[in-house]
């Protein structure tokens, strides 16, 4: 019961107050990402203690071949929901801030998807499964993923990053390889900076 009771408070201190804290700004937005490596290491440690928890670095082709084959029909999707929807963003950091955009393409997987994998699939996995059924966990897992980005001030980063979640959660729970759904999300990642609606993930732009 300890345990149990320990788990809850963990992961409400962790995927709900501290999100909540940076929408109301009582933790300052540039502490995002501070605040993510924070518990990464946190976690980095409690899963090297236990290292059965560690992650995996192998996965079959067959499993990346999956993963790039939806990559590149989402990616068409998200492309014509751009055009659609925000054609005057369509492309805009490419175009217009190149540096930044080269910039963000080597860092972004570096400083925000590694520490979030790390976080949100395999210590969330590790720790918080139980005896739940794989629909449950996975959705549980995409909720309170979306449910991070709320600090974000907008529904956009919020609908996407549970749509990605559903997919990142799948990967991880079907291979249980870290680096893959590491590559998985540096893709999207990549992908959103470059047609141009990255401003959602970095904005605030007000709910």
């Amino acid at each position: 019961m300890c345990m149990k009771i320990k788990l809850l408070t963990e992961f409400i201190l962790i995927f709900i107050i501290l999100p909540i804290l940076l929408l109301s700004h009582t933790l300052p937005k540039y502490m995002i990402i501070p605040s993510l490596w924070i518990v990464a290491i946190y976690a980095y440690f409690l899963l090297s203690s236990h290292k059965q928890a560690m992650f995996s670095n192998r996965f079959e082709l067959k499993e990346l071949h999956y993963i790039l084959k939806r990559f590149v029909l989402v990616a068409i999707i998200i492309f014509i929901f751009t055009l659609l929807l925000y054609p005057e963003r369509l492309f805009d950091l490419v175009l217009h801030d190149p540096y930044i955009y080269l910039a963000v393409i080597i860092f972004y997987p570096l400083f925000s998807v590694i520490p979030q994998e790390l976080v949100f699939r395999q210590f969330f996995f590790y720790r918080y499964s139980l005896d739940f059924s794989t629909f449950t966990i996975i959705w549980t897992n995409a909720i309170i993923f979306g449910f991070a980005h709320v600090a974000f001030g907008n529904i956009l980063a919020v609908i996407f990053t549970i749509l990605g979640g559903l997919m990142f959660a799948s990967t991880y729970k079907k291979t249980n390889c870290l680096i893959l759904v590491i590559i998985e999300h540096s893709l999207y990642g990549v992908l959103i900076f470059t047609v141009g609606l990255g401003e959602f993930f970095y904005h605030n732009n007000g709910f």
